[in-house]
């Protein structure tokens, strides 16, 4: 039992409680039979003694010095440390010196620049800018890698592109993204781009092949169908190329890197 016990025990005979309510009250501080001695000790106060506990301000200076040394140990090991970085590496010396010796501790750390408070805006911008530095670089790869392929290569879109490098929201963070948006729309074709695309291969590989060349084989070669079901715009396209190629006109593939 402790001094707060025994006072509370000695609140309770004064007030003429019984073993049981005092038993209750004191809860598991002591058994009932101590309890009864100790109440009819509490009648003759002399024979009582309440333990006292000696509270002290002064610092413990034995632990004073190891926690100096392996706070100078820190700094000495991690010299371009914050002030958080030295209460992070030692939570217990670094808070025992603030409440004890903290004229000591400001001298020593009074050279080690504060933590840079950064608000939570920053923050956000921050990962964002790195986010967009590692996207591009990931995006940059697929792209080339797309390219790569047998030719001609596929059509170049979002879709395809978020695949290989496996971030599906470039759409969605187009704003915050800027230098990878800038890259998709540069090199993200439209539908029309890629038939155009596919229209000049297939042409150049027939006139190097001495094959000749008619709107219906290049329609066919180019898996664009037939005349029926072809959109105009590329249907108008293929025409022109056909025209070109009879007038003599070497055919080059575009090829926009």
């Amino acid at each position: 039992m402790g001094h707060l016990c025994h006072i509370k025990l000695k609140e309770c005979v004064d007030n003429g409680f019984s073993i049981a309510k005092i038993h209750k009250i004191l809860g598991r501080c002591c058994y009932v039979g101590g309890i009864r001695i100790l109440v009819n000790k509490y009648k003759n106060p002399n024979s009582v003694k309440i333990p006292t506990i000696e509270l002290s301000n002064k610092p413990n200076l034995l632990l004073l010095e190891p926690y100096r040394n392996q706070i100078i140990g820190f700094i000495k090991e991690t010299p371009n440390a914050t002030r958080l970085n030295i209460y992070r590496s030692n939570k217990i010396a670094y808070s025992y010196l603030l409440k004890n010796d903290y004229k000591w501790l400001l001298k020593h750390i009074k050279i080690v620049k504060k933590h840079k408070t950064i608000s939570r805006e920053e923050r956000t911008k921050n990962f964002w800018l790195n986010k967009d530095e590692l996207l591009i670089r990931e995006l940059l790869i697929a792209i080339s890698k797309i390219k790569s392929e047998e030719a001609p290569y596929r059509r170049l879109t979002v879709y395809c592109l978020q695949n290989h490098v496996g971030y599906y929201n470039f759409n969605y963070n187009r704003n915050i993204l800027p230098k990878c948006s800038q890259i998709l729309d540069k090199v993200c074709e439209t539908l029309l781009a890629y038939q155009k695309r596919r229209v000049n291969y297939i042409m150049k590989e027939m006139a190097d092949n001495s094959v000749k060349i008619t709107l219906v084989q290049v329609l066919r070669n180019s898996n664009l169908g037939t005349r029926a079901n072809t959109k105009q715009q590329i249907l108008n396209y293929v025409e022109e190329m056909v025209k070109e190629h009879n007038h003599g006109n070497i055919i080059i593939e575009d090829n926009d890197d």
